[in-house]
C-alpha cells in the first residue's frame, strides 16, 4: 500500500509541475505580479485535479486494507496452528474448542482495522491540504525569486537581468524546492512531517504485524498456552537482536523449562524485553513474530547470525534504503522536469543523474552481495493494491469509498439515493466472562503498566468533591476513557485519580479493551454498532434511566452521562476551567465526541455502561489499580485542555 501512496505523491507533484511550465518569448507575463495572479487563479483547478488523483488511486483503499489485515491473521495462524494442534494431540496442552477464526481474533482484527482506516482517511485529508499549501508556497517562492532578480545587473553582459530567462530560472528553482519538500501525509506529536508513503508503509506494516501477533496470542490462550519463542531473521534491529530465538512468557513468569531434547531453556517475562520501545521487540516496523513454545515438546531455533554479523547486515540494509531513496528522488525530478517542458539539455543532464544514482546502487549491491529490490527504486505511478482483494470484497457488496476523513471534501461523483436503515434496538451485552476476565488476569499484567493500590474515601464523597478531585486540564494525549472509569471507581467509594498518560492512557482508550470492560461478568451495558455515530449513540442513550449514571463511549470520546429533568447531560472532566455537567445534544455528539453524523464506510460500536454495576465488579475494581495515579504524577493543570 505504501507504493500506491508513493504513486499518488508522484502524480500530484508531476501534475503541479504542469502548472509551472517554463515560458517562451511572446508567451510570458510582464512581471512577478502578473505571474502570481495567473498562477493563483489556477489554484481551484489544481485542487480539483488533486482530489481526482486521490480518488482514482485510493478509492479502493478500504477493501485493500481489509484484505491485507485478514491475510495477516491467516498468515500468522497458518504458522502457529499446526504446532498448537500437534502439541494438543500429544497432550502438551489442552485442545481448543473454538474455530480458528474465533470472535476474539475477529474482535482484535476489527479494532486494528478501524484504527488504521481512520489513519488512512486522515493521511488522505492531510495530503490534500498539504498539496494546496505546497502550491501556494511555490507560487510565493517563485514570485519572490523573480522580484529579487529583476533589476540586478548582469556583470557579464552589463544588461539588466529581466525577461524569460530569469523568470524560467526562478520557476525551475521554485519547483525543485517543491519536489525536495514533497507532500506531507502526517504530522506527528513532535511536529515531524511524514511523507504519505513513509507513514502509510510504517503504519500498515506495524499494524499488520500487531494484528497477526494478537491473533496468535488469542489462539494460544484458547489452547491454554502462553510461552512463545521469538522468530529470527538476518539484520535484526539492535533492540530486537538480543531476543531472537529466546523463549518469552506473557504472564510475567520467569524461570527454566526444557525443550524436546531435555535442554534447559531460560524463560524471560515479556516486560523485561525491549517490548514497548518504538524500535524494540514487536515495535514500529518490527518483522518478528511469536512461535508457540511448549516445554518438553518444542525445539529451540537459534539465530543464524552472531551479533557482529547481524549489526553489519542491519547497517548495510539502511545504506541500501538510502541509495534507493536517492534513485527514486532523481527519477521523480526527471518526471517533473518533463512535465515542466524543460530544455532537452537539462533533461539529458537529469537523465545522467538518474544513471549515476543507479550505478551507485549497483556498485553497492555488487560489493555487499545484497539483492536489488526494484519495487523500491522506481517512481511507481502505475502501482496498484494487492491482487485478489477485489473479488474478495466486491463480491460481498463492499462499495468503492470516498477516501477522505469525514466530512469529506467535495468530489464530483454521481449522487446516490439516501437510505435510512431501520435501527435495531440496543441489547444488553452478552456475558463472555472467560474472555473478558482475561483482560484483568492476563492482558493488564503483561501490558507493562504499573499498579497503584486503591484506598477508600474516609467518608462518602459528594459529586462535586469527585469532580474537583478528579478533573483538570488534560496534559496527556487524551485520558477521557480512563477518566470515565476513574469516576465510576470514585462513585463506588474508591479515591481513584488519573491523568497518568502513557501506556495506561493508551490501553484504556483502545476500543476493543473498552468493549471487553462492557462485557465484564455482572456488568450491565448496552452496545450498538452503526456507521453513523450520532445515530448509534442515540440508540444506546435510549436506555439511560433517570437517577442513574453511565459511561458512554461513542465517536472519538468517552464521558459520564445522565438524564435529569431537562434532558441528557455529559460530565466534562478534562477542562482547566469548565468541568461539570453540560447538555448532551446531537451537536455535542458531533463536535465534543467527534461522532460521524453521516454514514461512514464501516460500523463502530457505541457502548453505554451502568457505572453502578461497574462498581460491583471485582474485575473492574482490580482494573482500577492500573488507572490510579499518585497526585505527584498526574499530568493535568492549567496548560492542559479538553481532548
Amino acid at each position: 500500500m505504501g507504493e500506491v501512496y508513493a504513486a499518488v505523491t508522484d502524480e500530484i507533484l508531476v501534475n503541479m509541475a504542469r502548472h509551472f511550465k517554463l515560458m517562451t518569448e511572446g508567451n510570458s507575463p510582464s512581471g512577478a505580479w502578473e505571474y502570481q495572479t495567473l498562477k493563483l487563479a489556477e489554484m481551484g483547478q489544481v485542487n480539483q485535479e488533486t482530489e481526482a488523483i486521490i480518488l482514482k488511486h485510493l478509492g479502493d483503499a478500504d477493501g485493500a486494507l481489509r484484505y491485507v489485515f485478514e491475510e495477516s491473521i491467516r498468515d500468522g495462524l497458518k504458522n502457529a496452528e499446526p504446532a498448537l494442534r500437534k502439541a494438543a494431540e500429544k497432550g502438551f496442552t489442552r485442545k481448543a474448542s473454538v474455530p480458528e477464526l474465533a470472535p476474539n481474533q475477529m474482535q482484535a482484527f476489527r479494532a486494528f482495522y478501524n484504527q488504521s482506516s481512520d489513519k488512512l482517511n486522515l493521511v488522505n485529508t492531510v495530503m490534500l491540504d498539504s498539496t494546496q499549501q505546497a502550491y501556494q508556497a511555490t507560487v510565493s517562492d517563485i514570485v519572490g525569486r523573480m522580484q529579487r532578480t529583476q533589476g540586478i545587473l548582469n556583470t557579464e553582459t552589463g544588461e539588466v537581468v529581466t525577461g524569460v530567462t530569469s523568470m524560467n530560472k526562478a520557476v525551475r528553482q521554485g519547483v525543485r524546492k517543491m519536489v525536495d519538500n514533497g507532500i506531507t501525509g502526517f504530522i506527528d506529536h513532535g511536529g515531524h512531517h511524514w511523507s504519505p508513503e513513509a507513514y502509510v508503509t510504517m503504519d500498515i506494516r506495524t499494524t499488520m504485524a500487531n494484528t497477526a501477533r494478537e491473533a496468535v496470542f488469542e489462539r494460544q490462550e484458547e489452547y491454554g498456552s502462553e510461552l512463545f519463542q521469538v522468530s529470527h531473521h538476518d539484520g535484526a534491529r539492535p533492540l530486537c537482536y538480543p531476543w531472537q530465538g529466546k523463549v518469552i512468557s506473557r504472564n510475567g513468569w520467569s524461570g527454566e523449562v526444557e525443550d524436546d531434547e531435555g535442554n534447559a531453556v531460560h524463560v524471560t517475562p515479556l516486560e523485561e524485553t525491549s517490548y514497548g520501545e518504538p524500535a524494540g521487540l514487536f515495535g514500529i516496523n518490527c518483522g518478528h513474530y511469536p512461535i508457540p513454545f511448549f516445554p518438553g515438546f518444542s525445539r529451540i531455533r537459534p539465530p543464524d547470525q552472531d551479533e557482529e554479523a547481524n549489526a553489519k547486515e542491519y547497517k548495510e540494509s539502511q545504506q541500501q534504503r538510502a541509495l534507493e531513496r536517492d534513485l527514486r528522488n532523481e527519477k521523480r525530478e526527471l518526471a517533473v522536469m518533463k512535465a515542466q517542458g524543460a530544455p532537452e539539455d537539462e533533461i539529458k543532464a537529469q537523465k545522467q543523474r538518474v544513471s549515476n544514482a543507479r550505478d551507485n546502487l549497483d556498485a553497492f549491491c555488487d560489493k555487499t552481495g545484497r539483492a536489488r529490490r526494484s519495487g523500491r527504486e522506481g517512481t511507481p505511478i502505475n502501482a496498484t493494491f494487492p491482487d485478489g482483494y477485489k473479488q474478495t470484497y466486491y463480491e460481498r457488496g463492499i462499495k468503492r469509498r470516498n477516501p477522505f476523513k469525514q466530512p469529506a471534501p467535495s468530489i464530483p461523483v454521481a449522487p446516490t439515493a439516501p437510505t435510512t436503515p431501520t435501527p435495531k434496538p440496543a441489547q444488553p451485552a452478552p456475558v463472555l466472562a472467560p474472555a473478558t476476565h482475561r483482560l484483568v488476569t492476563e492482558r493488564l499484567p503483561r501490558s507493562g503498566i504499573n499498579t497503584v493500590d486503591l484506598t477508600r474515601w474516609a467518608e462518602t464523597p459528594t459529586e462535586q468533591q469527585i469532580i474537583e478531585s478528579l478533573g483538570g486540564g488534560d496534559r496527556t494525549s487524551g485520558s477521557c476513557s480512563s477518566l470515565g472509569f476513574a469516576y465510576a471507581g470514585n462513585e463506588a467509594g474508591y479515591d481513584v485519580r488519573d491523568f497518568r498518560g502513557g501506556k495506561s492512557c493508551d490501553f484504556f482508550a483502545a476500543n476493543h479493551n473498552i468493549a471487553m470492560v462492557a462485557r465484564f461478568d455482572g456488568v450491565v451495558s448496552y452496545n450498538y454498532s452503526d456507521r453513523n455515530d450520532v445515530r448509534g449513540a442515540n440508540e444506546v442513550l435510549k436506555n439511560v434511566a433517570p437517577g442513574k449514571k453511565y459511561y458512554l463511549r461513542t465517536g472519538r470520546h468517552a464521558a459520564i452521562v445522565r438524564k435529569n429533568g431537562e434532558g441528557l447531560e455529559f460530565l466534562e472532566l478534562q477542562s482547566s476551567t469548565n468541568n461539570g455537567w453540560h447538555p448532551l445534544t446531537d451537536l455535542q455528539l458531533r463536535y465534543r465526541f467527534g461522532g460521524r453524523s453521516r454514514a461512514g464506510t464501516y460500523e463502530r460500536e457505541n457502548n453505554l455502561i451502568d457505572i453502578e454495576s461497574l462498581g460491583k465488579s471485582p474485575d473492574f475494581i482490580e482494573m482500577l489499580r492500573y488507572i490510579n495515579t499518585p497526585i505527584s504524577e498526574q499530568r493535568k493543570g492549567a496548560s492542559g485542555g479538553i481532548k
